[in-house]
């Protein structure tokens, strides 16, 4: 089964130069399609006939065989199947995003109803009261790998954005920022939070345009 997040294959350009330099134009692709087996698929498998399928019907040569067994590592419980150690690691962690987001949509699905098309002090008012029940009582009303939001910032960022599911979006840039190392979160948080806000509002004056939905990564 091929999933959404398998459509793109990370690549970075100055580490595979710096490892593969002595490879020949024929190692050089036979890598690559390895590469993007192993990303669409999970894994590569040894099987001649699936590997020459691989290979876009070309041969297995010394060649080839020789950049498998320098990049790809086996398996311990199943012989038959290879795996590149770096692109394992990056391929779990785009895994991992896509099901947390899929996960996330489901449960906006499910527990949001229609939005209304204006925003009304009433609206604002009911939203600012389904927080405060929500709010648990630790020392932070949000608290998660990169973010870590106080009561009190948490309840202006509910104020400021009522138009958004904030739980939910906390949770996705929390996960964002972790992958991506950020440290000066704050800023950058405010700035998604306002353009997803921005542009719920956006949506609800023009509800009948065409909308796409949030790309999967």
């Amino acid at each position: 089964m091929k999933d959404k997040f398998t459509k793109f294959l990370p690549i970075y350009i100055r580490d595979y130069r710096a490892d593969t330099a002595h490879l020949t134009l024929e190692q050089h692709g036979a890598y690559f399609l390895f590469l993007m087996e192993q990303w669409e698929k999970g894994h590569v498998d040894n099987d001649y006939r699936i590997m020459k399928k691989t290979l876009m019907g070309n041969e297995y040569t010394d060649d080839v065989a020789a950049v498998l067994i320098e990049f790809f590592e086996r398996e311990e419980d199943n012989l038959n199947i290879n795996r590149q150690p770096r692109l394992q690691r990056e391929r779990d962690k785009a895994e991992e995003i896509y099901n947390r987001k899929a996960e996330a949509a489901r449960n906006v699905a499910q527990t949001r109803g229609k939005p209304s098309v204006k925003s009304t002090k009433k609206t604002i008012t009911k939203r600012k009261n389904d927080v405060d029940k929500m709010l648990p009582q630790t020392n932070y009303a949000f608290e998660g790998r990169i973010i870590k939001l106080t009561q009190k910032d948490y309840q202006t960022f509910a104020e400021l954005f009522p138009l958004i599911d904030l739980n939910s979006e906390l949770k996705r840039f929390d996960l964002a920022f972790a992958h991506e190392g950020t440290k000066n979160w704050f800023m950058q948080l405010q700035a998604k939070l306002k353009y997803q806000n921005d542009k719920k509002a956006k949506e609800q004056q023009e509800p009948r345009l065409f909308k796409t939905p949030r790309g999967a990564i």
